[in-house]
């Protein structure tokens, strides 16, 4: 048996494993981005349903002020 016989084999051994390893730093990274996925469209959705509660807290600010300004005119032309 020659050293290449020995070699040979075992660079075959290193070869699987190194498949294997590809394959489950992979599946690693696949698991990793469907959750920083789930992440961002959790984020997006949270955005969205502020965006609605900024729109109408600026509306209601708008009224609120537009309020105060009839009052205090109101005020002074009594």
């Amino acid at each position: 048996m020659s050293l290449l016989d020995l070699i040979l084999p075992l660079m075959r051994f290193l070869d699987v494993l190194k498949r294997q390893k590809s394959e489950d730093n992979l599946a690693v990274t696949e698991s990793e981005l469907d959750k920083h996925t789930n992440l961002v469209t959790g984020l997006t959705k949270k955005i969205d349903e502020l965006q609605v509660k900024a729109d109408e807290a600026h509306r209601l600010k708008d009224q609120v002020d537009e309020y105060a300004i009839f009052s205090f005119e109101m005020l002074i032309n009594d």
